[in-house]
């Protein structure tokens, strides 16, 4: 249980990090995408190696979240999918 609520204050720090758009201090390299829980590690890393505070955890917010992905390669196969959707039609 200590493991599972440690990922879940990794992945809300790394949300945090993406929001207030600190990405690039934890990930450098612009190509790579990591993951919420990878950005949340280094974050943590980053705030203890510096002697500095945690920010001010808030609730996760109830709205869809976008994938992360590892490369840029796969993002634009993600943008360029297709996705179909169930038609129904009515007749009078």
């Amino acid at each position: 249980m200590m493991i599972k609520i440690a990922e879940i204050l990794a992945i809300r720090l790394g949300l945090i990090m993406i929001k207030t758009r600190q990405r690039s201090e934890v990930d450098w390299h612009g190509h790579r995408g990591l993951s919420l829980l990878q950005l949340g590690i280094r974050t943590v890393k980053s705030f203890c190696h510096q002697v500095l505070p945690l920010p001010l955890l808030t609730p996760i917010p109830w709205v869809k979240i976008p994938p992360v992905c590892a490369s840029l390669k796969k993002q634009a196969k993600l943008d360029r999918r297709i996705e179909f959707s169930k038609v129904i039609s009515f007749s009078c």
